[in-house]
């Protein structure tokens, strides 16, 4: 009987020893199972993050594009307005060389042209309209010029305004530039 109970408690011993590892064993997979769903949490928070910057860096990128196309866009305006710069400098040249041309011989030949233009009316009503011819011609010249002139001005103007529109542009575009980096990085 002795035999018995020793046999008996040390089954009970067994049993508890068995349940304590049992509980243990529990505790270590519940301790695990909570690892296993924190790791499952942060995968699901990093999953999502890396969506949120891709569609950041996806946004940007088109920004960048965009950015690009109006540098392509206000390169060609520029490009246009330098070709009328040129061309109006051109024709300025042109018109200033022909004015000269008429100035100098009006100079030259001013007192036997005019007065001989002058002289040779035949009335008074065509020496009055000889008069306003030669003063029309002055008036003339002297418009030209400064249409044309006005017009450089104007074009210069827009050509200065385009080229800081083009400034801005290029530091809108590195910037974004920098931003795509970022996300890149």
């Amino acid at each position: 009987a002795a035999h018995l109970r020793e046999g008996l408690v040390e089954g009970e011993h067994v049993a508890h020893a068995a349940k304590r590892r049992g509980r243990r064993a529990q505790d270590d997979l519940d301790a695990v199972n909570k690892q296993l769903e924190e790791l499952r949490n942060k995968q699901s928070e990093l999953n999502a993050s890396y969506g949120e910057l891709n569609e950041k860096l996806s946004a940007s990128g088109e920004k960048l594009s965009s950015i690009e196309d109006a540098v392509n866009a206000k390169q060609s305006e520029i490009d246009a307005t330098n070709i009328q710069v040129a061309d109006m400098q051109a024709e300025i040249d042109q018109q200033y060389a022909s004015m000269k041309l008429r100035i100098q011989f009006m100079y030259e030949n001013n007192n036997a042209t005019i007065l001989s233009t002058l002289l040779s009316a035949e009335s008074l009503s065509d020496l009055l309209s000889k008069s306003e011819y030669i003063q029309q011609i002055s008036n003339y010249d002297h418009q030209k010029m400064q249409e044309l002139s006005d017009l450089l001005a104007s074009l210069k103007e827009t050509q200065a305004k385009l080229e800081e529109e083009m400034t801005e542009l290029v530091t809108l575009k590195d910037d974004a530039a920098r931003e795509a980096d970022n996300f890149a990085v």
